[in-house]
């Protein structure tokens, strides 16, 4: 396993957002904040895509660094599970 596929794995999702224009920008800003994410479906269900939105994830260690900056910056995020 590559090391990317496991970061994904163990990954958080910090937002969820209803289209991809939203997303890209949240993820922009975590680039330019030094924070790298991945952009996915909510769902493992592509019909229902459309209804649960995208999700933006982080690796688990960077999870409340990034929940901060979202809250502080007014982009929103997911609470925390």
């Amino acid at each position: 396993m590559s090391a990317y596929r496991y970061e994904q794995k163990k990954s958080v999702v910090v937002a969820t957002t209803q289209t991809m224009a939203d997303a890209e920008v949240i993820k922009a800003t975590l680039a330019a904040y030094g924070f790298d994410c991945w952009i996915g479906p909510r769902s493992p269900y592509p019909s229902i895509d459309f209804v649960e939105g995208l999700a933006i994830s982080v690796v688990g260690a960077n999870e409340a660094a990034v929940r901060a900056l979202l809250t502080k910056l007014g982009l929103g995020g997911d609470e925390p599970k």
